[in-house]
């Protein structure tokens, strides 16, 4: 038996590679955005996550409103969920002189709560926002929906627009000295506070399209922001803790891998190809492929 891989399946398998790649992109882009500049280890982002898919649900699902308009409102609620948690949660506990861990378990409580009010609020009851064309576009022997497709292509524009911001925006330049060093940032009069909640705001946006396309693919229910957020991280570390350039490399290098891991493997051990990518890259390059700016 042959053990050369069928070059069909290679190629549709590469494609479905770049399109769970790009998903994971927008998230991981997300938390660079919020790790890297803040230090805060947000595992409430997966609550932000849920609280998008939901509104997205609610507006266009149950209320009947066009579907850019459910993404709007959910990418609003998404980013006032963010900077509300960084004003009323964050901000005290960094002015409290709280610990990293002190904040992640902080946060972690905010995620078990925010998700059990939301249950007992609108229930465990799956939601959709209505059903999407399945219609398809091939390219020879490779086959990706138009959904899929779309969604690929303003992931890559929104990354594109998000890297630049954070070269030739005030902001963004803002955000970056404070990554590199958050005590020379603020001697030369960076206002850190505020840094931080554009952070937070702008993370929590992206991640609500990732939520977005999530919702349109199956449905909004409280479970289903564990996943793609820890996906996410796994990126974000795999490319480089301070660049979303990294973190987005990272992410790509995760779906092809994942999904090429199938020419060999059984489907339930496809996800343990990231973990042994991520495993071997931080044993022999701790910082990640791409180096954080110094």
């Amino acid at each position: 038996m042959s053990v050369l891989p069928d070059l069909d399946l290679a190629a549709q398998l590469f494609v479905d590679g770049l399109v769970d790649g790009s998903f994971v992109a927008i998230v991981a882009a997300s938390w660079s955005v919020i790790y890297s500049t803040t230090k805060v280890f947000h595992f409430a982002h997966a609550l932000t996550f849920v609280v998008a898919a939901y509104v997205t649900a609610l507006v266009a699902g149950t209320a009947g409103l066009p579907r850019p308009l459910a993404l709007a409102a959910g990418v609003g609620a998404a980013m006032v969920v963010g900077a509300a948690t960084e004003v009323t949660l964050y901000r005290r506990l960094r002015n409290r002189g709280s610990s990293g861990f002190g904040m992640f378990l902080a946060s972690m409580g905010l995620f078990i709560v925010g998700i059990n009010v939301l249950s007992i609020v609108l229930g465990t009851r799956p939601r959709n926002i209505g059903r999407f064309p399945s219609n398809a576009i091939e390219f020879g022997p490779v086959r990706v929906t138009v959904v899929d497709l779309v969604m690929v292509l303003a992931v890559w524009s929104i990354v594109a627009a998000t890297l630049r911001f954070e070269v030739r925006s005030r902001w963004g330049r803002a955000m970056v000295a404070a990554r590199v060093n958050p005590t020379m940032a603020r001697a030369v009069g960076v206002d850190l506070q505020r840094v931080y909640l554009v952070a937070f705001a702008i993370g929590s946006g992206l991640v609500a399209l990732a939520a977005f396309y999530q919702t349109a693919k199956t449905s909004a229910q409280p479970s289903m922001g564990i996943d793609p957020i820890m996906s996410g991280l796994v990126a974000m570390f795999l490319g480089g803790v301070g660049r979303t350039a990294g973190a987005v490399l990272g992410a790509l290098i995760l779906g092809v891998s994942q999904n090429l891991g199938g020419l060999w493997l059984p489907g339930h051990w496809q996800e343990i190809v990231s973990f042994v990518i991520l495993f071997l890259v931080l044993l022999l390059r701790p910082q990640g492929l791409l180096a954080s700016p110094s």
